[in-house]
């Protein structure tokens, strides 16, 4: 079981999360509906996911369908993007699979899901997302 702390900075209407040890796609849904349920998605949010102590993280089709309607739930509340962190091979590989499956589920979203190999400095993650594609 695995932990999802994350903090939200008023300041650059910015969400941080560092997920921590094995990750169910339960312990995923339960964090996004938090924010949803806490008012934490509003107009202009980000993401900024720090994966660099997640040790698994457990995805299947069906996580991915789940996970995409929650998705669905954050941009009806203005989220605009989210970047990931993600320096071992796995999690890079896991988290660029989750944004082609969610481009794939939900091409109408039109989100971007950046996945990076080095960390941001949270005041630069909201230029990587808003970068036109």
């Amino acid at each position: 079981m695995g932990r999802m702390q994350y903090s939200y900075h008023v300041d650059l209407n910015l969400v941080e999360l560092k997920p921590i040890g094995s990750i169910s796609i339960e312990e995923s849904l339960e964090y996004g509906h938090s924010l949803l349920d806490e008012g934490v998605m509003s107009r202009g949010t980000v993401e900024y996911v720090d994966m660099s102590e997640t040790t698994n993280l457990a995805i299947d089709y069906r996580s991915a369908q789940r996970l995409v309607q929650m998705l669905r739930l954050w941009v009806a509340q203005g989220w605009t993007g989210s970047v990931f962190y993600a320096p071992l091979d796995l999690e890079f590989g896991i988290m660029r699979m989750v944004g082609g499956l969610a481009d794939a589920l939900a091409p109408d979203l039109g989100i971007p899901l950046i996945t990076r190999r080095e960390p941001s400095a949270l005041q630069e993650v909201r230029a990587l997302v808003d970068i036109p594609r």
